[in-house]
Protein backbone atom coordinates (compact mmCIF):
# COMPACT_ATOMS: atom_id res chain seq x y z
CA UNK A 1 0.00 0.00 0.00
CA UNK A 2 3.05 2.45 1.05
CA UNK A 3 4.29 1.48 -2.51
CA UNK A 4 0.90 2.84 -4.06
CA UNK A 5 0.86 5.88 -2.34
CA UNK A 6 4.53 6.99 -3.42
CA UNK A 7 4.03 5.93 -6.78
CA UNK A 8 1.02 7.99 -6.93
CA UNK A 9 2.64 10.62 -5.19
CA UNK A 10 5.43 10.51 -8.10
CA UNK A 11 3.15 10.51 -10.93
CA UNK A 12 1.61 13.80 -9.74
CA UNK A 13 4.76 15.26 -9.27
CA UNK A 14 5.84 14.50 -12.65
CA UNK A 15 2.46 15.65 -14.32
CA UNK A 16 2.19 19.12 -12.39
CA UNK A 17 3.51 21.81 -14.66
CA UNK A 18 7.24 23.05 -14.06
CA UNK A 19 5.75 27.16 -14.37
CA UNK A 20 6.32 28.73 -11.14
CA UNK A 21 4.59 32.26 -10.38
CA UNK A 22 6.64 34.78 -11.85
CA UNK A 23 6.49 38.57 -11.53
CA UNK A 24 7.27 39.64 -15.72
CA UNK A 25 7.23 38.23 -18.93
CA UNK A 26 11.12 38.86 -19.14
CA UNK A 27 10.84 36.22 -15.91
CA UNK A 28 8.84 33.89 -17.55
CA UNK A 29 10.94 33.71 -20.43
CA UNK A 30 14.13 33.60 -18.30
CA UNK A 31 12.56 30.07 -16.66
CA UNK A 32 11.76 28.53 -19.88
CA UNK A 33 12.98 25.39 -20.25
CA UNK A 34 12.50 22.27 -22.93
CA UNK A 35 9.06 21.56 -21.07
CA UNK A 36 7.87 24.62 -23.01
CA UNK A 37 5.94 25.11 -26.39
CA UNK A 38 5.06 27.80 -28.92
CA UNK A 39 1.78 26.69 -30.21
CA UNK A 40 0.17 28.43 -33.89
CA UNK A 41 -3.64 28.17 -33.75
CA UNK A 42 -5.27 25.93 -36.61
CA UNK A 43 -6.55 29.11 -38.24
CA UNK A 44 -3.72 31.36 -37.77
CA UNK A 45 -2.51 33.94 -40.39
CA UNK A 46 1.18 33.93 -42.42
CA UNK A 47 2.45 36.14 -39.30
CA UNK A 48 1.55 34.05 -36.98
CA UNK A 49 4.30 31.65 -38.11
CA UNK A 50 6.89 34.34 -38.94
CA UNK A 51 6.11 35.75 -35.20
CA UNK A 52 6.56 31.93 -33.61
CA UNK A 53 9.91 32.01 -35.83
CA UNK A 54 11.14 35.51 -34.03
CA UNK A 55 10.07 34.23 -30.82
CA UNK A 56 12.12 30.76 -31.05
CA UNK A 57 15.38 32.43 -32.80
CA UNK A 58 14.98 34.60 -29.73
CA UNK A 59 14.82 32.17 -27.17
CA UNK A 60 17.51 30.04 -28.67
CA UNK A 61 19.81 33.26 -28.65
CA UNK A 62 19.03 34.44 -24.71
CA UNK A 63 17.91 31.80 -22.98
CA UNK A 64 19.71 28.75 -25.01
CA UNK A 65 16.20 26.74 -25.16
CA UNK A 66 14.66 25.84 -28.19
CA UNK A 67 11.14 24.90 -27.45
CA UNK A 68 8.64 22.77 -29.28
CA UNK A 69 6.22 24.11 -32.05
CA UNK A 70 3.09 22.41 -32.17
CA UNK A 71 -1.04 23.36 -33.41
CA UNK A 72 -3.32 23.82 -30.86
CA UNK A 73 -4.60 20.54 -31.12
CA UNK A 74 -1.87 18.88 -31.01
CA UNK A 75 -0.84 19.76 -27.53
CA UNK A 76 -1.18 18.49 -23.80
CA UNK A 77 -2.88 21.11 -21.42
CA UNK A 78 -0.36 20.40 -19.03
CA UNK A 79 2.68 22.17 -20.84
CA UNK A 80 3.43 26.04 -20.52
CA UNK A 81 3.38 27.34 -23.49
CA UNK A 82 3.72 30.68 -25.21
CA UNK A 83 0.74 30.88 -27.14
CA UNK A 84 0.57 32.72 -30.67
CA UNK A 85 -2.35 34.42 -32.73
CA UNK A 86 -5.39 35.97 -32.33
CA UNK A 87 -8.48 34.58 -29.68
CA UNK A 88 -10.52 33.67 -32.94
CA UNK A 89 -7.26 31.85 -34.52
CA UNK A 90 -6.21 29.75 -31.44
CA UNK A 91 -8.51 28.54 -29.19
CA UNK A 92 -6.18 28.05 -26.48
CA UNK A 93 -5.64 31.60 -25.88
CA UNK A 94 -8.32 32.33 -22.77
CA UNK A 95 -9.48 35.78 -24.12
CA UNK A 96 -12.67 36.52 -25.78
CA UNK A 97 -12.65 36.07 -29.79
CA UNK A 98 -15.99 38.16 -30.13
CA UNK A 99 -15.36 40.39 -27.68
CA UNK A 100 -11.59 41.57 -28.58
CA UNK A 101 -11.57 44.99 -27.53
CA UNK A 102 -8.00 45.89 -29.98
CA UNK A 103 -8.00 47.13 -33.03
CA UNK A 104 -5.50 47.20 -36.26
CA UNK A 105 -2.14 48.67 -34.99
CA UNK A 106 -2.27 46.85 -31.58
CA UNK A 107 -1.47 44.22 -30.33
CA UNK A 108 -1.10 42.27 -26.27
CA UNK A 109 1.41 40.22 -24.92
CA UNK A 110 0.47 38.66 -21.40
CA UNK A 111 0.64 36.00 -19.47
CA UNK A 112 -2.62 34.17 -18.31
CA UNK A 113 -2.25 31.20 -15.85
CA UNK A 114 1.06 29.12 -16.72
CA UNK A 115 1.04 30.67 -20.41
CA UNK A 116 2.32 33.85 -22.29
CA UNK A 117 -0.08 35.03 -25.08
CA UNK A 118 1.04 37.19 -28.02
CA UNK A 119 -1.97 38.23 -29.35
CA UNK A 120 -2.71 40.77 -32.42
CA UNK A 121 -5.56 41.89 -33.98
CA UNK A 122 -3.90 41.06 -37.31
CA UNK A 123 -1.05 38.97 -38.15
CA UNK A 124 1.30 41.50 -38.44
CA UNK A 125 0.35 42.93 -35.33
CA UNK A 126 0.95 39.44 -33.82
CA UNK A 127 4.56 40.09 -35.34
CA UNK A 128 5.01 43.45 -33.88
CA UNK A 129 4.45 41.41 -30.58
CA UNK A 130 6.54 38.54 -30.97
CA UNK A 131 9.46 41.41 -32.50
CA UNK A 132 9.25 43.05 -29.31
CA UNK A 133 9.96 39.62 -27.13
CA UNK A 134 12.83 38.48 -30.07
CA UNK A 135 14.79 41.85 -28.72
CA UNK A 136 13.98 41.27 -24.50
CA UNK A 137 17.08 42.78 -24.04
CA UNK A 138 16.13 46.13 -25.62
CA UNK A 139 12.97 46.35 -23.77
CA UNK A 140 12.99 46.98 -20.11
CA UNK A 141 9.24 47.01 -19.54
CA UNK A 142 9.45 43.20 -19.85
CA UNK A 143 11.13 43.30 -16.97
CA UNK A 144 8.32 44.77 -14.60
CA UNK A 145 5.28 44.23 -15.96
CA UNK A 146 2.88 40.82 -16.63
CA UNK A 147 1.06 42.78 -19.81
CA UNK A 148 2.15 44.62 -22.52
CA UNK A 149 -0.36 46.48 -25.23
CA UNK A 150 2.17 47.16 -28.78
CA UNK A 151 0.78 49.86 -30.55
CA UNK A 152 2.10 50.48 -34.11
CA UNK A 153 1.86 49.97 -37.81
CA UNK A 154 5.77 49.45 -38.94
CA UNK A 155 7.63 45.96 -38.20
CA UNK A 156 10.93 47.94 -38.16
CA UNK A 157 12.84 47.85 -34.81
CA UNK A 158 13.76 51.03 -34.70
CA UNK A 159 9.87 52.22 -34.92
CA UNK A 160 9.06 49.98 -32.01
Amino acid sequence: MKERVLVFVWLLLLMTPSYAAVDSIYEYLKKMDQGYAVVLGMQGKSGDSFAATDIIIALKKYFYVEPEVAIETMISPNVSKILIGHPCDNKLIKLSCEQWPYEEGQALIKIIDNDLVIAGSTGDDTRRAAKIIANVKAFPELKKSKEILVVGTTLEMKDL
